[in-house]
């Protein structure tokens, strides 16, 4: 089992302890039943999310080395390493040298890296010759100061790579403007040397100002890292060109003005290429992710086929990016320098390209990879996954939209407090609101940017003009956008919700006379009917109609009849100002109410039934897993060197522990799971067909 698939199984424990009895030993059907796990890529959810993903396109550039490179690349395999690892470890003379393949992924990104790299070997090699002598140590120093003089000779006319990063920023497929505030680049390379000289290069080069140009690397401070990623990330900012080593690769959002990325070096993780990739090419993305690898082509049949390898890599993660979705199962170490260490080890033994894209082709190991968890195939009886499902209808209402919900009843709460401000603009679509005192008091618990200085609320349900105030907050570099979405869920909907149902004394309900659709003597009582759980969860909450003709009952109707009969919704009733017969009314509550008492009891009946089943397969799975954990704790003892004595004492404090977890979870389950016998009945309104009498 690898420490992937534990570390999963550690999470699935810590939202069910009773999920996996074994973290070393499990399959997909410890969990797949428990609704733990979705798996669902960007495919699944492209309907639902509209153009919050955009399907990246991939450049990839290839262009042969220059005389100057190749010399450089002979230069380097020729260095003679003292010491090598390959012969004192008995690995063959086939094999290079770790320090070796060291040089050449640091001369992979840049000569200004490799240099660096050299002239560090070359120091510790001579402080080691001043205090003990050595042919073999001299022998590498001499080597070193060849491959040196090879790498300074590379000038930026001579450095292809560097010219075909020009070529791509300034033509295709790029023709990048460093005018357009909303078109910025990202540039990816691994050392900091690298970083520097391109900082020093492309300001020249492509005549950038000093504020127009930034590098953002781990040895800059938090404060420098924060201030960088937001003035790129911020239309009114100058910044247009970030240059980045791999701590921006992973956490930090780039795409809000980018979509352009060049990997200057290619990585030697898959996790990596994930990483950097992900920076512009993730969620909320509203342009097309353009990514360029860089590839130099040498005549050196070594260096060709170590390239080859880093090109394997790169196809790995589109097809992860097309496919699987998570790259790190290809190599399944998950953990970057775990990768890299496969990547190193495959150059130095001169692996073929063909051969390591075959080893990382993703297998299914005995029911522990996490690959074969989640790519397992779907049988024919299997629940269809909830990206495939039809989302419910919304629940019926009375207003066209929550907007206009929120405008009728601040109109209504107005009557009582004419110092209550709001106004809806010309277009409808968005409500100002003055915060009053009680509104103040609620938002003290959120924090303090999220309420506006001026204490005016704007508030929208657009959703295009909710993602316009996003961007302009972040081309202001504001916490939180002008606007409000407006939503159920909204604190200020809330607050509504409460004033509204202030309005009506307690045990009382509003009456509606004249109300069209209804016969003249016509009675329907309004009612809502709410289940709960024994936690106090609503488990059922419906409402309905009960309907009377003079004082004979009629039956039960949904409220979406109601609504079509009446059009109450859509169609304005007037207030004819006539008081009802309350008395009458009054006295067909008691049966109303034992109706609806009895309609919603039968729905409770339905959903037990309907529950019931789902209930005793859990239970069922909790005994079976219960009894795996037991003989897992029988396995363990037996494995272990320790007396009889403590094992028996284990034995029974670990099966208390099991008992312990097993009834606190079915204890769960069955509170959660278990309607009260008795329905919670609210009187909603009355409605009367018959004209008010005087």
């Amino acid at each position: 089992m690898t420490a992937g698939a534990r570390s999963f199984a550690s999470l699935m424990n810590m939202l069910d302890a009773t999920a996996i009895a074994d973290p070393d030993h499990y399959s997909q059907e410890d969990f797949r039943d428990k609704g733990l796990v979705i798996r669902r890529f960007k495919k699944d959810i492209r309907n639902q999310v509209s153009n919050a993903f955009r399907d990246r396109e991939i450049f990839r550039r290839r262009f042969p080395a220059s005389t100057a490179e190749e010399a450089a690349y002979e230069a380097l395999l020729a260095v003679k390493v003292a010491s090598s690892r390959a012969a004192a470890t008995g690995t063959g003379s086939t094999r290079r040298d770790l320090f070796l393949v060291t040089l050449e992924k640091a001369l992979f990104s840049s000569p200004a890296a490799c240099i660096a790299s050299v002239d560090q070997r070359v120091r510790r090699r001579e402080k080691e010759l001043a205090e003990s002598p050595s042919a073999q140590v001299a022998a590498e120093v001499e080597s070193l100061q060849v491959l040196r003089q090879a790498l300074a000779a590379i000038g930026p006319d001579d450095y292809v790579k560097y010219q075909a990063l020009l070529a791509a920023v300034r033509g295709g497929p790029f023709k990048w403007k460093a005018s357009d505030a909303n078109d910025r680049l990202v540039v990816f390379t691994e050392r900091i040397e690298t970083l520097k000289w391109l900082q020093a290069r492309l300001s020249m080069d492509l005549r950038l100002r000093d504020n127009q140009v930034e590098i953002l690397h781990g040895g800059l401070s938090d404060v420098d890292q924060q201030r960088v990623v937001e003035e790129f990330g911020n239309a009114s900012r100058p910044l247009r060109l970030l240059i980045c080593s791999d701590v921006a690769s992973e956490g930090i959002n780039l795409h809000y003005q980018c979509h352009r990325l060049i990997h200057f070096d290619m990585p030697w993780s898959l996790m990596v290429f994930q990483q950097r990739n992900g920076r512009v090419d993730r969620y909320g993305q509203e342009r097309t992710p353009h990514i360029v690898y860089l590839v130099t082509e040498s005549a050196n049949e070594t260096i060709r086929g170590d390239t080859r390898i880093l090109e394997v890599l790169a196809e790995k993660d589109e097809q992860a990016h097309q496919n699987i979705g998570d790259p790190s199962t290809f190599m399944r170490v998950y953990d970057i320098e775990a990768e890299e260490g496969i990547t190193r080890d495959a150059i130095a033994a001169g692996e073929q390209a063909e051969r390591f894209d075959a080893r990382l082709s993703p297998v299914a190991s005995e029911g522990g990879d996490l690959l074969a968890l989640f790519l397992g195939t779907r049988s024919p009886d299997d629940e269809p996954s909830p990206a495939a499902e039809e989302l419910p209808p919304p629940p019926p209402s009375l207003f066209q939209s929550d907007l206009a919900y929120c405008e009728a009843a601040l109109h209504r709460l107005r009557e009582k407090d004419p110092n209550l401000r709001f106004e809806s603009d010309a277009t409808g679509t968005v409500l100002t609101l003055d915060a009053p005192d009680d509104l103040r008091r609620r938002f003290g618990y959120f924090p303090r940017e999220v309420f506006p200085e001026n204490g005016r609320f704007a508030l929208t349900a657009d959703r295009n003009r909710m993602r316009d105030a996003f961007a302009d907050s972040r081309r202001e570099e504001t916490a939180w956008p002008s606007l409000h979405y407006l939503w159920r869920l909204n604190p200020i909907v809330g607050w509504l919700n409460h004033r509204v149902q202030a309005a009506f004394g307690r045990h009382e309900a509003p009456v509606l006379a004249g109300v069209p659709g209804l016969a003249a003597d016509e009675t329907v009582f309004v009612l809502s009917g709410l289940v709960p759980n024994r936690r106090s969860h609503p488990l059922l909450y419906e409402w309905l109609a009960v309907t009377y003709r003079g004082a004979r009952y009629e039956g039960v109707i949904p409220l979406e009849e109601l609504l079509a009969r009446t059009g109450l919704g859509r169609d304005e009733v007037p207030n004819r100002g006539r008081r009802p017969d309350i008395e009458a009314l009054r006295r067909l509550l008691p049966n109303a109410v034992a109706k609806a008492r009895e309609w919603v009891a039968a729905r409770r009946r339905d959903f037990e039934e309907r529950v019931n089943e789902k209930l005793n397969r859990e239970l069922g799975a909790l005994e079976k897993l219960k009894a795996c954990r037991l003989r897992q704790l029988e396995l363990q003892l037996d494995r272990s060197d320790q007396s009889e004595t403590f094992k028996r004492a284990r034995a029974e404090r670990g099966r208390r522990d099991i008992d312990a977890i097993f009834d606190e979870y079915l204890e769960w389950i069955e509170d959660t799971m278990t309607t009260e016998p008795q329905p919670y009945i609210k009187v909603v309104c009355a409605m009367r067909g018959e004209p008010a009498r005087p």
